[in-house]
């Protein structure tokens, strides 16, 4: 009786250790960590996860301009407020905003070309899947 008394409290505390470190996964705050860029690279990453790592981290801060978007720039400049333009030092803003600005982009284009073969679970398919995919459209 004491060996499954102590079996099950060792499956306890197993099962409970488990969910713990899966929660931290879940709820990682990307915000300040530019993970969505090691994610791109990663053949194995889960596309909703990047996105969200990706969202997350640019939610605050503003974004790069894409070619095309020409307009906008300007529009965000005239919405700020005086007390805004006052305290916020020009050099800061220019690296804040330049700092990821080729990532930021490479990030964009990387989602257009994956969208695509996303699955239901947010994997990826892998090249070969896709260039299967291809050609058997191409007949």
């Amino acid at each position: 009786m004491k060996k499954i008394l102590l079996l099950g409290l060792f499956l306890l505390s197993c099962s409970t250790a488990w969910s713990q470190s899966s929660d931290k996964s879940k709820k990682q705050n990307y915000s300040k960590n530019p993970a969505w860029i090691q994610m791109m690279d990663d053949p194995n990453a889960n596309y909703f996860e990047a996105k969200k790592a990706f969202d997350q981290y640019w939610a605050n801060r503003e974004k790069p301009e894409i070619e095309g978007e020409g307009g906008v720039e300007k529009e965000k400049e005239e919405k700020r407020s005086f007390v805004s333009k006052l305290f916020k030092s020009d050099a800061k803003e220019a690296a804040e905003k330049h700092e990821y600005a080729i990532e930021y982009k490479r990030f964009i284009r990387w989602k257009m070309e994956v969208e695509p073969f996303v699955q239901p679970d947010g994997s990826i398919l892998t090249l070969e899947q896709q260039r299967i995919i291809w050609e058997k459209s191409r007949l």
